[in-house]
């Protein structure tokens, strides 16, 4: 089902993120020496893009499955126009770490749009397959 697939994959993304945060200097300085160590802070947030990837891997599916695949290239269509947009501000403005920034904001507006559609589509009483 939708919430025990939604669930598993937001378990793992989210020891995934949990142990990227943790453990991000010590990670950092094993594959790059000292060099990277000022964007540390980066990777607390850059754990968030695969929760948000796993809740949109799910629920493209599922709106794929309900032959809605219009509602996934919205989705991805607002996300690139923010990357576009906002993203090349953020990056202007805060360097890697704005890179992040946009990279988690891009992702979290995919996901919601398509949370958006999903539960416009289950509220219609509609059911994929």
């Amino acid at each position: 089902s939708l919430r025990r697939w939604t669930g598993r994959l937001l378990l793992v993304a989210l020891g995934y993120a949990l142990l990227l945060a943790v453990f991000r200097e010590p990670l950092l300085e094993l594959l790059y020496g000292k060099k990277y160590l000022t964007y540390s802070r980066a990777l607390i947030l850059a754990g968030l893009v695969p929760l948000s990837s796993a809740v949109i891997a799910v629920l493209a599916a599922f709106l794929r499955a309900a032959e809605l695949p219009r509602s996934v290239f919205w989705g991805y269509a607002g996300s690139a126009a923010f990357a576009v947009t906002g993203g090349l501000v953020l990056i202007w403005q805060a360097g890697v770490e704005g890179a992040v920034v946009a990279a988690v904001l891009s992702y979290a507006l995919t996901a919601a749009v398509l949370l958006w559609a999903t539960l416009h589509l289950r509220k219609r009483g509609a059911r994929p397959g």
